[in-house]
């Protein structure tokens, strides 16, 4: 029964993305009332729950323990990019994201310690969203997903394939939100220093550096450098980073 609605999600999340074959939009982001309204209540959230949360968690676990969890999660991610890897025909990449996956997973214990990365195997990370962008889905509008944050209506619609995916999701309910109580934490733990990074409006900074960070994954690191353009210059002179 999984097996069949599981399928059906996936048919059903492919007619949505094709919908938007139709016509490019230009304003990417067209629906920025809705989307600061999602985005202050996800502020909230995150202010007044997710950030101590994830500074109680950076302050319990100890460093090389931090380090091994998210080495672990991101080690489980690269049965994402191999699968994605296939199907956007990079067999180059799909060598390489097994190769981290069988090191990481025997000589790294089972992706506590990232050996790959020391032995010059260096991640290339594949999700569907990337996929549907190479099989010629448009981006759509950006768009701000309740807890989720930042996103896309193509990279949106992959969010589904790629938890399916994920060797973490299991059938054992109470593993599976452990799991992605781990990986919610352990990633908003890892983002509370870069906050000192984010100038002027954040929704806007936020959202530029979302859609350019799409942008080179899209395109496989080849990009146009049109970060900032939305936010006031005496903002970036005033930057000393």
């Amino acid at each position: 029964m999984n097996a069949v609605i599981r399928r059906g999600s996936l048919i059903f999340i492919a007619c949505v993305c094709s919908s938007f074959c139709a016509a490019e939009v230009n304003n990417l982001d067209p629906w920025e009332p809705m989307n600061r309204g999602v985005y202050s209540f996800n502020n909230g959230f995150d202010q007044y729950f997710l950030v101590p949360v994830a500074k109680g968690y950076n302050y319990v676990m100890p460093e090389p323990a931090n380090i091994g969890v998210t080495n672990f999660i991101n080690n489980t991610l690269e049965v994402n990019t191999m699968l994605n890897s296939t199907l956007q025909a990079k067999p180059k990449n799909l060598g390489l994201s097994f190769s981290r996956f069988m090191i990481n997973l025997t000589l790294g214990f089972f992706g506590l310690f990232d050996v790959a990365t020391e032995l010059g195997v260096h991640a290339n990370k594949e999700d569907f969203g990337q996929t549907f962008a190479r099989w010629g889905a448009p981006q759509g509008p950006y768009l701000v997903l309740p807890f989720l944050g930042p996103s896309t209506v193509r990279a949106g619609l992959g969010l589904y394939p790629n938890l399916l995916v994920n060797p973490l999701v299991t059938d054992n309910v109470s593993l599976r939100n452990a799991s992605f109580v781990l990986f919610y934490v352990d990633k908003r733990a890892s983002l509370l220093e870069a906050e000192s990074l984010i100038t002027g409006d954040r929704y806007v900074f936020i959202r530029n550096a979302y859609l350019q960070r799409r942008e080179f994954l899209n395109n496989d690191g080849l990009v146009e450098d049109n970060f900032g353009d939305d936010v006031e210059e005496d903002d970036w002179l005033n930057d000393e980073f």
